[in-house]
């Protein structure tokens, strides 16, 4: 038997994403708090229950906000990018 775990709902993601877009938290920061979900995905005797893709989506590219390039370790992303995860969440079906 597995354990099933609901991913945050549109509400608490975007409150995130727009405080990651607003400088209130640092990138670093956003994916360490969408990596909770993120790595349960490989935790044997868990499963994540997806009911709203959209959300997904934008707790994937949280997860993401950290990444940096190499060999200077500039941010891959930044405050535009954080502006159309916005407006993309906003839009975003629930459905696949």
């Amino acid at each position: 038997m597995s354990l099933a775990i609901a991913i945050p709902d549109r509400s608490e993601i975007m409150k995130w994403l727009v405080d990651l877009r607003d400088g209130t938290v640092t990138p670093e920061r956003a994916a360490e708090w969408a990596a909770q979900w993120l790595l349960l995905d490989d935790v044997p005797g868990q499963h994540l229950e997806v009911a709203d893709y959209g959300a997904w989506d934008a707790l994937s590219a949280l997860g993401g906000a950290d990444m940096s390039g190499w060999p200077d370790r500039t941010l891959l992303y930044g405050r535009a990018d954080f502006s159309k995860w916005v407006d993309d969440l906003k839009t975003a079906s629930t459905a696949r």
